[in-house]
C-alpha cells in the first residue's frame, strides 16, 4: 500500500489547529496573562489632599475679613498663592471659600512661578457664605514633583459693592501639608478677572489674603 508523505503545507495546517486548541481550553476559556493590577503603566491615586484647608484645621491662626472698594469701574481683588507638590498626583477640584455671598467666584490656575507663565484651568464657584465649596476639573490636571503652580480667585468689586474676603495675618511660609508646599501668596487688582496675580515675598508680606484651595490627590 503506497504511503503518503505530509507536505510542510498540511503540518502547518496541523500546527495552527493544535494551537486554537489550546488557546480556546484551559481557565474554562478566561483569557491568560497579566492583569491590570500588574501593568506598570496604570497609576492609582490617594485620598484628597486639601492643603490650605488642612492647613487651617491643624493650625491655630488669626483669620479676619478684609474689604475692597473699586474706585470707578468694576475691578477684581486676585488672590491666591504658589505651590510646589512633593510627589507626583493629579488635582481633581478647586474650592474658594468667601464671607458673603458673590454669584460667581472666578479663578485659575497657572503653572510656573513667573511670567511667562502655562495657563492650566479656568473654573468659576458659586460659593456659599462661609464655608469651602468646591467644584471639580475635568479633565484632572497632571501634576509633577517639584513644579511650581500659582492659583488664585478673582472677587468682583464695586464703588456701591465692596468685595469681601478672608485674611489671615499671621500665616508663615513656607508651610508642608502633606504632599504640597505652600510657598508664598499672590495678589493683585485689576479690570481683567483673568490677571495673574504678583507672587509676594513672604519675609515682606507675611500675609495669605483669601481663601482658595484644591484637591490633591497623590500617586500610589
Amino acid at each position: 500500500m503506497k504511503q503518503t508523505i505530509p507536505t510542510p503545507l498540511f503540518l502547518l495546517f496541523l500546527l495552527l489547529i493544535s494551537a486554537s486548541l489550546v488557546s480556546s481550553c484551559g481557565n474554562n476559556g478566561d483569557s491568560i496573562g497579566p492583569s491590570d493590577d500588574d501593568d506598570p503603566m496604570i497609576v492609582t491615586y490617594g485620598d484628597c489632599e486639601y492643603p490650605l484647608k488642612d492647613a487651617l484645621a491643624a493650625g491655630s491662626y488669626t483669620i479676619e475679613t478684609g474689604e475692597l472698594e473699586a474706585l470707578g469701574d468694576p475691578a477684581y481683588g486676585i488672590f491666591g498663592f504658589e505651590f510646589t507638590a512633593t510627589k507626583d498626583g493629579r488635582i481633581t477640584e478647586v474650592g474658594v471659600m468667601i464671607p458673603d455671598q458673590q454669584t460667581v467666584v472666578l479663578g485659575g490656575i497657572v503653572a510656573g512661578s513667573n511670567p511667562p507663565y502655562e495657563k492650566l484651568a479656568d473654573f468659576s464657584i458659586t460659593p456659599s457664605p462661609g464655608t469651602w465649596t468646591y467644584v471639580p476639573i475635568d479633565p484632572p490636571l497632571e501634576v509633577v514633583d517639584g513644579q511650581d503652580f500659582l492659583i488664585w480667585q478673582s472677587l468682583r468689586t464695586t464703588q456701591d459693592d465692596s468685595a469681601i474676603f478672608y485674611n489671615i495675618q499671621d500665616f508663615g511660609y513656607p508651610l508642608t501639608v502633606g504632599n504640597i508646599v505652600l510657598q508664598r501668596y499672590a495678589y493683585n487688582i485689576d479690570t481683567d478677572p483673568d490677571k495673574i496675580p504678583e507672587p509676594k515675598d513672604p519675609q515682606i508680606f507675611p500675609l495669605m489674603n483669601g481663601f482658595v484651595d484644591f484637591c490633591f490627590q497623590p500617586a500610589q
